[in-house]
């Protein structure tokens, strides 16, 4: 055990101690095989690990399979590269949630549920934990007898970015031969799919052969974990994390803007999107539209709003007129934004 690397570790903790939800924690923690078999409970406490019952099983497991001689490897052939995860900052996990696990062509209705407690997770993406143009890869999936490759999985897709709720987002899923890299069938009946966060997701997979198409829509906002199994083994190195918001509120939106601006000189203003609680709307895209009413048509250039992916909106133009006063109307879906309109005065 003590030899493991950190990937490893992941997937130790992924497969063999069912606890994939803590996976983020450890990496951001940098645990190896050897920091592993040392952790006590204040340790996994303090990096956010709420949960005793949780606590105690990732210590029992470590300490049991710390207890045989000679290297231990997780018990699994599921292992593969980490998925990436992006720097901005969301919300903590919900203490409980219920995950979907959904068949080829199951019926959502009876999705299974359980209770897990996830500890919070720094460095929560915006809409997913993919870096865009990088989709997930699983590990080859292993004939249990014989340990041949059968076949890996990609996934690639919206539905890997999050969205918002009540948005109906999709993926796909392809089958591949790990030695020549085309198309392979496998068995749809053994294909599922497990997405656990704060609500019961509405979904549903069609295909067949190497080919499956996920559709799913997600009713709370929050994180939620992708998996997929293969005759109900997790065939991915780790869940993939995508985040789904709420649409933004226009009433709780806010404008950072300066009072005063330079004539000729560029000025920044900042659209911060949240919906009706407040929290940040990440992921871009909203339609703000904007008005500006200046002394005469050519007295503003440049205008222009830019979103990084975000829940910042980044507005810029330049003002030509000195000693005069600009107008600024900022509108979401038809409704003022924030404090808007606000007024800007070129000196």
């Amino acid at each position: 055990m003590s030899n493991l690397s950190e990937n490893e570790v992941l997937t130790w903790l992924t497969n063999s101690v069912q606890l994939p939800q803590y996976t983020s924690i450890f990496k951001e923690n940098n645990i190896d095989g050897q920091v592993l078999v040392e952790l006590t409970d204040d340790d996994l406490k303090g990096m956010g690990i709420s949960s005793l019952g949780h606590r105690k099983k990732i210590i029992t497991m470590a300490k049991s399979a710390g207890s045989h001689s000679g290297p231990s490897h997780p018990a699994s052939s599921h292992t593969g590269v980490s998925h990436p995860t992006s720097s901005h900052t969301g919300p903590s996990h919900p203490t409980s949630s219920h995950p979907s696990n959904t068949g080829h062509g199951s019926n959502p209705a009876h999705a299974q549920q359980r209770n897990v407690a996830p500890g919070p997770t720094k460095g929560a993406p915006a809409k997913g934990a993919l870096a865009k143009g990088n989709p997930p890869k699983s590990a080859p999936h292993n004939d249990g007898a014989q340990g041949t490759p059968l076949f890996r999985l990609t996934l690639d897709g919206k539905g890997l970015q999050g969205g918002q709720i009540d948005e109906e987002v999709t993926f796909q899923i392809k089958a591949l031969d790990p030695k020549e890299n085309k198309p392979k069938d496998i068995d749809g009946k053994k294909l599922s799919i497990n997405v656990d966060g704060p609500s019961v997701p509405k979904s549903t997979m069609s295909g067949s052969g190497s080919a499956y198409t996920v559709t799913y829509s997600v009713k709370k906002g929050g994180d939620y974990f992708i998996d997929i199994l293969y005759e109900g083994k997790s065939v991915l190195p780790q869940p993939v994390k995508v985040h789904f918001s709420a649409p933004s509120d226009p009433h709780h939106c806010t404008i950072n803007a300066p009072a005063t601006a330079k004539a000729n000189e560029k000025i920044f203003i900042k659209i911060y999107a949240k919906d009706s609680n407040g929290d940040p709307v990440k992921g871009g895209g909203e339609p703000f539209k904007i008005n500006v009413n200046g002394p005469d048509p050519k007295s503003l250039s440049d205008l222009a709003i830019d979103n990084d992916g975000d829940d910042v909106y980044t507005l810029s133009c330049i003002l030509h007129v000195p000693r005069s006063t600009y107008t600024f109307s900022i509108s979401l879906n038809g409704q003022p934004v924030g404090n808007s309109p606000f007024s800007i005065n070129c000196l």
